[in-house]
This record gives C-alpha cells, structure tokens and sequence, in this order.
C-alpha cells in the first residue's frame, strides 16, 4: 500500500490564523517544530514503508526535499494549483491529495508518528480513520454557523444537522482501497467549499476545515452505508494519543493534535525524539535554523 505525505505551503507561510486551529508554522508556535516534526513523521514511516510520496508545492519541494532532504520515494507537485483558495483554507492540500490518488493508499499528517506497521486489516480496508469524534465541541460549534451561513450545503450534510450527534472522522490517518467513495468524497467536498466561496469570511474558517474533510467524508460514508475501520476503534481521550514516555514500548502511535502543538512539552518531546532516532536529520535542521536559513 502507497503511504502518502502532503503538505501545501500558502498556510504555512501566510496563514493569518496563529492559534491551535490553524496552519501557520503548521500549527507550531515556532517553524522550527514543524521541520522537526515533519522530519521525524516521513522517517518513520520510511523506517517500515518502501513507498512513501509527498504531495506537496514547489515551495514545499524546495523546504521538504531541497533543504531538508526527506528521503520520500516520489514527490508530485501539485498543489500550486490550489493557491486561489483562502490561506485560512488549509484542508484544501490534504482533499485535493486524496483526490489525485489512483491506487490504495494511507496518508499521514507531518505530526503522526509510528513505530510499526499497521495491521494487515487497516491495509486491506475500504475506508479508513485514525479515530471517531463524537460531539467535538468545535465541531458543532462551526457546524452551526455553516448551517446559519451557507447557500449550499451537500446531501449528506443537510441530513445531519448540529443539533444531531456530530460524529466525525479523524484524519490523522486517512485512505483506503475504495477509490470510487474518495473520488465522490473529494468530488463533493470541493463543491462544497467553491458553492460557498463568498461566504467563507462568515464562519470560523480555521474550524470550518474539519467539517469540510473529517464530517463532510463521515456522513458521506454513512449515507452510502460504507463502514469505516479505525486505527483506534474507542479511543475516547486524546491524551493517550500523546503517550511520550510510552514511545516505542507501550505506544507505537502518536498524533500531536491541534491543541498539543502549542504545548512546550511537546515542542521539548519532538526535539528529544529527533535527536534521538535520526541525530544526523537534528543537527542539519539546528544548524540551518540557527543560520536562519530554513
């Protein structure tokens, strides 16, 4: 199974939202966390993968590749296509990669991180997330304002309104075999992005990303009736996910959310983890900050 990475540049670089729902150093508080994090995510995977690609731009060639010389397989440039979108609109990068996908395929966020392969039924599943979310506050609340906001809301939203359970979709790891669900998936989540492009300001857009990618793809698939397999089937606390002194014996996973992103404890994890497994990637990315050139 292809193992993908993506990461399209324009929130990086400009995004206007600097809190924990936004994309601004990837979510960092300093860039200098996301080149480790980004790091450390694409050698692992590497470490138990053989086919591992980055979706990116050409400015993200030139930061992922030219400087930082991830090891990934195959690189497509793509995403530049994507720049007439909001900068606040980072979910964007991550559809679009799905969309270009034509063979099985996992993708994994830049702050996932894994110490083995995934069992041999996440590889062979229709559809796959890293965990359900049930009633995310967040999720409700922005659901609210599309609902109140929006011209144009698909079917499969339309028939689970904010006052229903809001069950959604973790993204952290995202694929599948069935192509035929991710091509009608991205093909609506795109139209409902570009149906309400003048309403975008309306809500918060930085929040508004997960309904378009994790909700929009999880009441597609229940109303197509397709079963979604999880990496974590009940995983109820996100702190588990941020298991630090348990890497690699008692957890083989880690998922720095959002929120966790802006911790100093997670920013002093990624650097000790770094240096640790990959020290000759460490000291590259040190050296080359402290010259203030990445």
């Amino acid at each position: 199974m292809k193992i993908v990475q993506s990461f399209w540049s324009k929130p990086f670089y400009h995004k206007k939202i600097n809190t924990w729902e936004g994309r601004k150093a990837g979510g960092w508080n300093d860039p200098l966390y996301y080149y480790m994090s980004c790091t450390l995510s694409c050698l692992l995977l590497c470490k138990y993968y053989t086919d591992v690609e980055l979706v990116t731009d050409e400015k993200g060639k030139e930061l992922l590749i030219d400087r930082l010389k991830l090891p990934y397989k195959n690189v497509v440039c793509q995403l530049d296509k994507l720049n007439n979108y909001p900068e606040d609109l980072w979910s964007v990068g991550k559809i679009y990669t799905y969309s270009m996908q034509r063979t099985p395929f996992l993708h994994f966020d830049s702050d996932v991180f894994v110490w083995k392969k995934f069992e041999r039924n996440i590889e062979t599943a229709g559809l796959v997330s890293q965990s359900k979310e049930v009633n995310f506050k967040y999720d409700r609340i922005v659901l609210k304002e599309i609902f109140e906001n929006f011209n144009y809301l698909p079917e499969a939203i339309k028939q689970n309104p904010p006052d229903n359970d809001v069950i959604s979709c973790n993204a952290g790891v995202f694929g599948g075999n069935d192509l035929h669900f991710f091509k009608q998936y991205t093909d609506e989540a795109f139209s409902f992005i570009d149906q309400n492009k003048a309403k975008l300001d309306a809500v918060n857009l930085g929040l508004a990303n997960i309904i378009f990618e994790q909700y929009m793809f999880a009441c597609l698939a229940r109303k197509k009736g397709k079963d979604v397999t999880y990496v974590f089937p009940n995983l109820t606390d996100y702190f588990f996910l941020k298991d630090f002194k348990g890497v690699p014996h008692r957890s083989q996973y880690l998922h720095i959310i959002g929120p966790f992103k802006k911790e100093t404890a997670s920013e002093i994890w990624i650097e000790e983890r770094l240096r640790l497994e990959f020290p000759a990637y460490y000291y590259r990315i040190k050296e080359m900050s402290e010259n203030k050139v990445l």
